[in-house]
C-alpha cells in the first residue's frame, strides 16, 4: 500500500513524456520505435501501455484546441497545404497539412 502522498505507478518525468510524444507524433515513429529511442537514449524503459495513456492524454488536452483549429481553416475562403510523400511499408503515403 501505498502512503497517502505517493500516487502509485512509475513517475516519469514531464519532458520525457513530451519527448515521447514528439518522436511518436512528429518523427512518426511507431509505438515500438518509440520505445526503443526513449531506451536507447534515456535507458528508459517504457511499457506500450504507459505511452498510449501518455497518448490519450495529449489526445484529451489538446482536442478542444484542434477542434477550433479545424473550425477556423474550414472557414477560410483561401487555404494552404503540402502534399509531400512518403515511403510506408513498401508504398507511398502523401500526408496533406493545411493551414
Amino acid at each position: 500500500m501505498f502512503p497517502a502522498d505517493i500516487l502509485p505507478g512509475v513517475p516519469y518525468d514531464p519532458e520525457l513524456r513530451s519527448i515521447a510524444l514528439d518522436l511518436h507524433h512528429d518523427q512518426l515513429l511507431s509505438m515500438e520505435r518509440t520505445i526503443e529511442a526513449l531506451q536507447n537514449l534515456y535507458q528508459v524503459r517504457v511499457s506500450e501501455g504507459t505511452l498510449a495513456q501518455w497518448l490519450q492524454a495529449a489526445s484529451t488536452r489538446v482536442g478542444p484546441t484542434v477542434m477550433q483549429i479545424k473550425d477556423l481553416v474550414a472557414t477560410r475562403r483561401v487555404m494552404g497545404g503540402d502534399e509531400t510523400g512518403m515511403r510506408v511499408a513498401r508504398g507511398y503515403m502523401w500526408p496533406v497539412p493545411a493551414g
